[in-house]
């Protein structure tokens, strides 16, 4: 028999990065095989991604400034990410969260991509621009490419694209719906 066991990260630790606790396998044949199917098994549930990132506030007056942000993503969402800026800076004091398609940010890596609210582009082989349209204005801010490449690798390790229909709880969200109802 094969037991392992999986504990959310610690703070020190990189977020949707689970690490084994402890394990338990006796030495019959096959049961190693099971055991790394049960260990892949347990981290494939990982539930959320998470990168913190600098981003680079780009102004229409100078002086720019740099502030930390973090890139989420959630299995219960496969089709978006998340960009959430501290409360420092926003012009309100409040945290800002900015949720858009996943295939938006990866095609805005290669070409401006999106038309709505979110825009995301290129600039130069090391940044990409993100840009918000909200009502109170619009904010632009820069990303080192390569973070956001690592970040969307991570999602796309968890699910591929193409698969993320079948990461939808479609019953359960509705079910949820009709209980608000």
């Amino acid at each position: 028999m094969c037991t392992a066991t999986i504990v959310p990260p610690s703070h020190h630790e990189e977020k949707g990065k689970p690490r084994r606790h402890s394990s338990d396998c006796s030495s019959n044949s096959g049961t190693k095989a099971h055991h790394r199917e049960t260990i892949a098994r347990e981290l494939a549930l990982t539930t959320v991604i998470e990168q913190a990132v600098q981003a680079r506030i780009i102004a229409s007056a100078p002086p720019s400034r740099t502030v930390p942000a973090h890139l989420r993503y959630e299995h219960s969402d496969p089709f978006a990410v998340r960009v959430v800026f501290p409360p420092a800076a926003s012009l309100d004091g409040a945290e800002v969260q900015w949720t858009f398609a996943r295939d938006l940010l990866a095609r805005g890596l290669l070409r401006s991509a999106g038309g709505g609210d979110v825009r995301v582009w290129p600039c130069g082989p090391h940044r990409t621009v993100l840009e918000f349209h909200a009502r109170e204005g619009v904010a632009m801010v820069q990303i080192d490419t390569p973070e956001l490449r690592a970040f969307l690798a991570r999602t796309y390790a968890q699910v591929p694209a193409g698969g993320e229909a079948g990461h939808l709880d479609v019953e359960g969200d509705l079910a949820a719906l009709l209980r608000q109802a």
